[in-house]
């Protein structure tokens, strides 16, 4: 009874924020102009469902991960990840120098935490922040490509009000942080150019350099920004703005170079080891990166085609097709619309570094695409609208239908609550059984219940390499894919969890994807030579 009156005061006070907008709108139309006024309306919208999510979705493994790092640069001085037992791993030394990502998003994240706001709700606004500056930055660079404030602000809405960008900006991860600081790059870059090409250049490439200390795929951004360069003012450039560009990239390197130096033969183990861990391209077969890219990613969760997805969620896959069908048009049919070339270009760009330079196929990364589909399809239905009267109220209907199920999406996600409703009572069970000293295996969102100081370890072999035995287990959807994994790649861990499992633990609660395991320590197999 209490999670259905909870679900209702989401909703309420969801639609009571939103019908506040409009009023506001029409007071403040005769400050600013209309089009800012309602791209601000969308930008409201955008952090309203945003709030809406972050409070209710399930903690993800990666938010403890990353909180972990920042949490122990805070209070014991060095940035290590406490969560991981590397034992058998390519993570050696992860507890005393976290090595295996780009150090930014951790380094900013622990200034967060200095100031007190040490909690996985202050991760999450932070990360809402962030995408609300990555929209607003979009927003002013496809203003400066399209020519055109309608087009503008139908690409706002588009990305605004979209399931999929709000469901990353919503998890806290540096994958917002890298987008943030690529958009601001480009929209600075596109802003300036025109008033000062030597500030445009160095603010653009300064976010440049950001993103890829933030993430790898930071990479997109600084290549995008030298073709900008090369595409629109390729006479203007001087070298000593070619050297100007490279600068913010030679002190990144270099403040990297001295976290580095601090252990470099932990950073060779870790970089590399996470490169080499399924990262690479596939060398072997390029017909195989290609339709595993299609059937994996885009035609996989991003379509609501996910194995523990809700059925009514495979309607995605329409918007999809859209998405993909909007890329084709801008490069044929609408080439000649202003933008259409630079956008089309970005979207193939970007496509191809997802396809062929990274194997994971991860839901995640497809943030970076995702506001350039925004875009195509955003100039596809301007084109149509005005080349088409007789299609817009088709058009109409089709956007408006589009808003409404990306709306519905988010609403729905809300309803549910899957933190009040699941993981808090996992988290009470947990508690209540824990007895001082216990070690706990389990998914890296309990950390910020159970403490980042050894209580918890993520260790989904649960102690076959460390010989660590835990009194409690929480198997989780993520733990019993690992299970999975292991079953046809590794069968001495598999046997040994399985095992595990059944001869010396016992289920003692269960809801949703969580079961926790309490275990007779005394009793626990040792793992096989």
């Amino acid at each position: 009874m209490t999670g259905t009156i909870h679900r209702y005061h989401a909703v309420i006070m969801l639609i009571e924020c939103l019908t506040v907008i409009e009023p506001a709108v029409r007071r403040a139309d005769h400050l600013f102009p209309a089009r800012i006024i309602r791209i601000l309306v969308v930008v409201a919208v955008f952090l309203l469902l945003s709030f809406g999510l972050a409070f209710t979705r399930l903690p993800d493994n990666d938010e403890g991960v990353r909180a972990s790092e920042a949490y122990t640069l805070v209070h014991h001085g060095h940035m290590g990840l406490s969560l991981v037992d590397p034992a058998g791993t390519w993570m050696t030394g992860v507890n005393r120098f976290s090595y295996w990502v780009m150090p930014l998003y951790s380094f900013l994240l622990a200034g967060l935490f200095r100031l007190g706001a040490e909690s996985l709700w202050w991760m999450r606004l932070w990360g809402i922040a962030l995408g609300a500056v990555a929209l607003a930055a979009y927003t002013v660079f496809f203003g400066v490509v399209f020519r055109r404030a309608a087009t503008t602000l139908l690409f706002a809405a588009l990305l605004g009000i979209n399931y999929d960008f709000i469901n990353f900006a919503t998890l806290a991860r540096s994958d917002v942080l890298c987008v943030a600081f690529g958009a601001l790059g480009l929209a600075t870059y596109a802003w300036m150019r025109e008033r000062s090409l030597a500030r445009a250049i160095g603010f653009g490439h300064l976010f440049g350099a950001a993103a890829c200390i933030t993430h790898p795929y930071g990479g997109l951004y600084v290549l995008t920004l030298a073709g900008l360069a090369l595409a629109w003012d390729r006479s203007r450039i001087s070298w000593r703005l070619w050297l100007l560009a490279a600068l913010p990239y030679g002190v990144a390197l270099f403040l990297w170079g001295l976290y580095i130096a601090q252990a470099p033969d932990l950073f060779v183990a870790q970089f590399f080891g996470n490169i080499r861990a399924g990262r690479l391209p596939n060398q072997h077969s390029i017909l195989h990166s290609i339709t595993s890219e299609f059937s994996e990613r885009y035609f996989g969760y991003f379509s609501g085609l996910g194995g523990r997805l809700p059925r009514i969620i495979s309607l995605k896959i329409l918007i999809t097709l859209a998405y993909l069908g909007s890329v084709a048009y801008v490069l044929t049919f609408g080439r000649r619309r202003p933008g259409a070339k630079t956008t089309g270009i970005l979207a193939i760009g970007f496509g191809l570094v997802l396809m062929f330079l990274e194997n994971l196929k991860w839901y995640i990364y497809l943030l970076h695409i995702v506001p350039l589909f925004a875009a195509t399809l955003a100039l596809t239905v301007s084109d149509l609208w005005e080349r088409f009267p007789r299609w817009r109220v088709w058009l109409y209907g089709m956007v408006a239908g589009m808003l409404a199920f990306n709306l519905a999406l988010v609403v729905s996600r809300i309803w549910l609550n899957e933190y009040r409703n699941t993981f808090e009572p996992v988290t009470q069970y947990v508690m209540q059984v824990r007895r001082p000293g216990d070690l706990v295996y389990g998914d890296g969102g309990f950390a910020f219940h159970l403490g980042f100081d050894g209580a918890l370890i993520d260790d989904f072999r649960l102690g076959y390499y460390s010989r660590r035995r835990a009194r409690i287990i929480i198997m989780n959807g993520r733990y019993q894919e690992w299970v999975n994994i292991m079953k046809s790649e590794d069968r001495g861990v598999y046997d040994y969890m399985r095992t595990l499992l059944q001869s010396s633990c016992a289920p003692g609660f269960t809801r949703g994807q969580y079961t926790v395991y309490v275990c007779n320590v005394e009793q626990a197999l040792s793992p096989a030579n």
